[in-house]
């Protein structure tokens, strides 16, 4: 278990060491550094007792793109699909996630057909 040391003055005087858990970071989008929700903190431990549908949102590209940039890269997974725009229109930045999205285009559409 990973401890932060923290020095305290006491009304004494006295400088004490305190040790206090420490806290993941609060997870970050990878395009657009936003924060993400539905994301859990606390002590590392603590994370790891969850169940993984707990960790992270279950949609697709969950725990890793903000539902904005998440959007933006479905949409123009849809586009080069249908052959609107071609691949080297996509920005630089988002190619590596759309050219990823055809995973999570199978993942959309099993939860469609589950739900009928």
């Amino acid at each position: 278990m990973a401890l932060k040391t923290i020095k305290k003055r006491t009304p004494g005087g006295k400088t004490v060491i305190h040790r206090k858990k420490k806290m993941t970071s609060k997870h970050k989008c990878a395009i657009c550094h936003d924060l993400l929700h539905g994301t859990p903190r606390g002590p590392r431990v603590e994370i790891r007792r969850l169940s993984k549908t707990q960790r992270r949102p279950s949609r697709p590209f969950g725990g890793q793109l903000c539902s904005k940039c998440s959007r933006k890269i479905i949409s123009f997974k849809a586009r080069v699909n249908s052959k609107l725009i071609e691949p080297s229109a996509v920005p630089i930045s988002l190619r590596k996630y759309v050219n990823n999205a055809n995973k999570f285009a199978n993942f959309i559409r099993k939860t469609k057909e589950e739900g009928k």
